[in-house]
């Protein structure tokens, strides 16, 4: 959603205990590198935000890859590597780091796959992630110019909003992405930033008990005198959990996006 929301988080995520870890990922010295160079990033990036040229922004990425999220993103993605989507947990294989995106991949350039989709000529394999693709959004300002505007429209227009995310994800950690939904203009603004996180309960498959999975916060507003409902917008977290949410905790997950679909409290 935004690339500076997502590089401020890097801190918190890495250098303490918060995402649910017994000691912080980094040391004192590298977080404090972060540290001295995240008002540099912060005003760069803003600077990318109000002008959305590919040399600004290019050049802003620069400065918060080099200075932040470089310091942890040099040493993942590859197997044995870190992992930006579990901090607690080395990748499983290059790329992706999940074994299961690699299964997927298989699957999909299977002859009876391949038969049924009927793909065009040129493309001759499957592939998790196309590295062209990548490049090529990489020389435009698309990485840096943050999706927050899009969200504000929705809310705008009384659509319901859940983020909902595992708290041992820095590719979009916790911190980062509670920011940006704070900074969003709307008439639930000030609601939401006012408001603590508080925990949120789910029934555990492997044990029965109803238990703390995480912590959440929300706000209805009724964004429009003629609004005949009050817009959701919600922010959940969830415990033990990092990019990959359903596949950490699925008993969770499930209950979270049913409770969610129903409109039924967290809390």
């Amino acid at each position: 959603m935004s690339h500076m929301h997502t590089t401020f988080g890097y801190w918190e995520t890495l250098c303490t205990t918060n995402p649910g870890v017994e000691k912080p990922v980094f040391n004192e010295t590298r977080c404090d590198i972060m540290a001295k160079n995240m008002p540099r990033c912060m005003k760069v990036a803003e600077v990318c935000r109000r002008n959305p040229d590919p040399a600004i922004c290019l050049s802003a990425q620069s400065v918060c890859d080099e200075g932040i999220t470089g310091l942890y993103n040099k040493e993942s993605d590859v197997k044995g590597g870190r992992n930006r989507f579990d901090i607690t947990t080395p990748c499983q294989a290059d790329d992706i780091c999940y074994v299961q995106g690699l299964h997927l991949q298989n699957y999909l350039n299977t002859k009876l796959v391949w038969n049924a989709l009927s793909p065009p000529k040129e493309v001759k394999e499957y592939k998790f992630a196309s590295k062209n693709v990548e490049d090529a959004f990489g020389l435009t300002s698309d990485s840096m110019v943050p999706s927050t505007e899009e969200v504000e429209f929705l809310l705008a227009n009384q659509i319901h909003i859940m983020n909902y995310q595992g708290n041992l994800d820095l590719a979009c950690n916790t911190a980062g992405n509670l920011k940006w939904m704070h900074d969003i203009p709307w008439q639930g603004q000030a609601e939401l930033s006012s408001k603590p996180l508080v925990p949120w309960k789910s029934v555990l498959a492997s044990t029965g008990r109803n238990e703390t999975v995480g912590r959440m916060k929300e706000v209805k507003i009724r964004v429009t005198d003629s609004a005949t409902f009050a817009t959701r917008y919600a922010f959940v977290t969830v415990d033990n959990a990092g990019h990959m949410v359903p596949q950490d905790r699925p008993d969770v997950a499930f209950d979270l996006m049913n409770r969610w679909i129903s409109g039924e409290a967290f809390v």
